[in-house]
C-alpha cells in the first residue's frame, strides 16, 4: 500500500518485482494494481519471467493474480491442517513456546520428543515453581528469585511480572494446552512434553495465588 501511494504521488512508475505473486495476495489488490497498470500510472512491472505494460492483455495478470490468491489459501489451509494434526499429536503447535520449552531441532516425527526442556531454563523455572508452592512466595517474590537465579527471556532480559503471571496459570505447564479442531472448537489436549508440575500442583497454584499476590 506504501508503494502504490507513493507511486501515486508520482515518485516512481515501474515496480521491480520476483514475481507477479508478489504484489497481490488477495483479489483487491490485484484488482488494483491492474486496474493502475490500465490507467498508465503504472508504466511498467519487470518480474524475473517478463514485463507488463500498459498495452498488455489484462486478463493474463488476472490469472496470475488469481493463481496466487489461490495459493495462499491453500497453503493456510495446509499449514493449519498441520498444526491441528501436530496437537493431535500431543505438540503444542505454535512457534513461540512457554518459557522453559523448546523446539526440538530435526527431530524425526514419530521417535524423537518434538517438544523438549530448555536446558538453560527449565531447572530454574521448576525451582521457582516449587517455592511458589509453598504458598509463602507472592508474584513479586518469585519474580525476584528468578532474578537471582537468573532465568531471562530468550532475549537476554529478565522476565516481567507480568510473564511470571502468565507461567503461574498456564496449564501447560502441567501437561496441557487448548488447540482448535477441524470445525473450530477449542479442544483441551494431553501434551507428550515433560512436565514440571503436576495437575494437582497446578490447581494448588492457581489457589493460592488468590491470596498470595
Amino acid at each position: 500500500n506504501s508503494m502504490l501511494n507513493r507511486i501515486h504521488k508520482g515518485e516512481a512508475q515501474g515496480i521491480l518485482t520476483w514475481k507477479l505473486n508478489r504484489l497481490a495476495r488477495n483479489p483487491i489488490d490485484g484488482g488494483q494494481i491492474s486496474r493502475m497498470l490500465q490507467q498508465n500510472i503504472i508504466k511498467h512491472i519487470q518480474t524475473f519471467e517478463r514485463d507488463y505494460n500498459p498495452s498488455d492483455n489484462v486478463l493474463l495478470m488476472q490469472v496470475e493474480f488469481g493463481m496466487a490468491n489461490q495459493y495462499v489459501k491453500d497453503l493456510s489451509l495446509d499449514i493449519r491442517r498441520g498444526m491441528r494434526q501436530k496437537a493431535e499429536r500431543g505438540w503444542y503447535p505454535i512457534t513461540r513456546l512457554p518459557i522453559g520449552y523448546m523446539h526440538k531441532p530435526g527431530y524425526i516425527l514419530g521417535i524423537d520428543d518434538e517438544i523438549i526442556p530448555n536446558p538453560e531454563q527449565f531447572s530454574i523455572l521448576k525451582k521457582l515453581w516449587n517455592l511458589f508452592l509453598t504458598g509463602e512466595y507472592s508474584v513479586a517474590d518469585i519474580k525476584r528469585k528468578g532474578n537471582a537465579l537468573g532465568l531471562k527471556t530468550k532475549h537476554g532480559k529478565p522476565c516481567s511480572k507480568n510473564t511470571y503471571y502468565y507461567i503461574l496459570t498456564n496449564e501447560f505447564y502441567c501437561g496441557y494446552f487448548n488447540w482448535r479442531d477441524r470445525n473450530g472448537s477449542v479442544i483441551r489436549h494431553k501434551g507428550k512434553h515433560k512436565v514440571m508440575i503436576s495437575t494437582t500442583q497446578f490447581q494448588k497454584a492457581q489457589i493460592d495465588r488468590k491470596s498470595v499476590v
